[in-house]
């Protein structure tokens, strides 16, 4: 039962307007840190950032009910999402002592 609602969702716009409000809160915090506090970013941290930019660019495809926005956004978000993993993770190699 729960397996089935979850495969349904890619098909519902809830899920992707949440992703898209998630990636906007990411990248509001982001500008708060860097504006606000005044902390500058390093440049892996801007990669993130335009990562973030996608999947919320990405999120905003499929929020409509048009099919075809669904499997682009699908298709973009993947590939973003593995962009923005390899950037994280080398970001966190670096930092391990």
């Amino acid at each position: 039962m729960l397996f089935n609602q979850l495969q349904r969702w890619p098909e519902s716009t809830l899920p992707w307007r949440l992703l898209g409000l998630s990636a906007l809160g990411l990248l509001a915090t982001a500008l708060y840190f860097q504006h606000v506090l005044d902390l500058q970013p390093c440049i892996k941290c801007i990669y993130q950032r335009t990562a973030v930019v996608g999947i919320l660019i990405s999120a905003l495809l499929p929020s409509t009910d048009d099919e075809m926005g669904k499997i682009m956004g699908g298709n973009w978000l993947d590939l973003l999402t593995r962009a923005g993993t390899s950037t994280a993770l080398q970001s966190a190699s670096h930092n391990v002592p």
